[in-house]
């Protein structure tokens, strides 16, 4: 006699084998325990989506259902982690306000004589270099075109004289 507990989706039931033929026969059977579940709900993230967790008491088993969307990243703003130079592309990042993934994007380097920030070399740029002198800005660095520390009228004849001598 072998008595079989009943589990969550099997029933119960009482096994009876001859010990000298070995033929076995079921009996008394007792219905299955169904299961008992917990539940748990699994908020979503910024890239998961989030649901309802079951998970029965008695087995462990498990299954989930009401599934919701993920929420998507709330990025701050574009901060620059490495400024862009005339040598090197520059760096800027972003983190997501909730779950603080990075995302990155390059900030191309500085072409040499470009004032507007257009990414073109033209005459536009000895004008608004000009102006800016005209309205004595505070220059940046990069704006010593001829290199000699002070920026001044050279520099925009130095800027001029390069694209006479790159629009071949």
């Amino acid at each position: 006699i072998n008595i079989i507990s009943p589990t969550c989706v099997e029933q119960g039931y009482t096994l009876y084998t001859c010990s000298t033929c070995e033929y076995s026969y079921k009996d008394n059977f007792t219905d299955a325990l169904g299961h008992d579940y917990s539940t748990e709900i699994i908020p979503p993230t910024c890239t998961e989506q989030g649901y309802t967790l079951y998970t029965c008491l008695k087995c462990g088993s498990t299954y989930k259902d009401a599934y919701t969307d993920s929420t998507g990243h709330e990025f701050g703003e574009w901060i620059i982690e490495k400024p862009a130079s005339e040598e090197e592309n520059g760096l800027e990042v972003r983190t997501c306000m909730i779950c603080s993934e990075r995302e990155t994007r390059v900030i191309p380097k500085i072409l040499f004589g470009d004032i507007d920030g257009n990414r073109e070399v033209n005459v536009m740029d000895v004008m608004a270099f000009a102006q800016l002198l005209v309205n004595n800005f505070q220059a940046k660095e990069s704006y010593d075109f001829n290199e000699d520390g002070i920026i001044d009228v050279l520099d925009v004849m130095t800027l001029a004289q390069y694209l006479v001598d790159t629009s071949h």
